[in-house]
């Protein structure tokens, strides 16, 4: 089955917004639940934005490709941009998400906040210890 690119460009759109009331959900109920339930709780229901505890919620794009990439070194931009998204990063711009993220990596690596290479991004080694 072929989707249009407007029927496919809709479904990542809500992908994405289902995935920022997740990650808002996550977090309300963080906030609420007691340690026995959390505990309890984490074994039944493992969500992608919070598998490792730490959600990208409130966070700037490029404060949250910097710490994607310190964790998970030499993703691709499709990559970066899918991490991104199951971590809760919360993308309300018209521009598509991974247009986002490929403007901003590029801008990042023209400055040097970023290296490629064979089309996989890190962090600097003198970032990564400052951070």
């Amino acid at each position: 089955m072929s989707l249009s690119f407007s029927t496919r460009r809709e479904l990542r759109s809500e992908r994405e917004r289902l995935a920022r009331q997740l990650a808002a959900l996550d977090a309300l109920l963080a906030e609420d639940d007691g340690p026995d339930f959390k505990a309890s709780s984490s074994q039944a229901v493992s969500t992608p934005a919070t598998s490792n505890g730490d959600s990208l919620a409130g966070v700037g794009l490029r404060e949250g490709i910097r710490r994607v990439l310190a964790e998970n070194p030499g993703l691709t931009p499709k990559e970066l941009t899918s991490a991104l998204s199951s971590r809760g990063f919360q993308h309300t711009a018209k521009t598509p998400f991974g247009t986002r993220v490929g403007n901003e990596i590029w801008r990042m690596r023209k400055r040097g906040g970023l290296r490629v290479n064979r089309g996989k991004y890190f962090v600097p080694q003198e970032q990564q210890s400052s951070a």
